[in-house]
């Protein structure tokens, strides 16, 4: 498992946040009607206050999390 850094935002797409947002809902709540600017804003704040999000392995093993993933 890794934690979130802020400078790994922008590398994932919607479904990727979404993924981050679900595995840590004990911090993160009310995502899934955001859109994607609202999420990275939701993330980025909660990354500034010292709360430690994790990533698990999954997400780094799907490429629709991620922008460079080309159908």
């Amino acid at each position: 498992m890794r934690l979130l850094n802020i400078d790994d935002l922008p590398i994932f797409t919607v479904l990727g946040l979404k993924a981050i947002c679900s595995v840590n809902r004990d911090i993160i709540s009310g995502f899934n009607l955001l859109s994607k600017k609202d999420i990275l804003l939701l993330l980025t704040n909660k990354l500034k206050h010292g709360h430690e999000i994790v990533i698990f392995p999954f997400i780094y093993n799907e490429p629709l999390y991620f922008k460079s993933y080309i159908k």
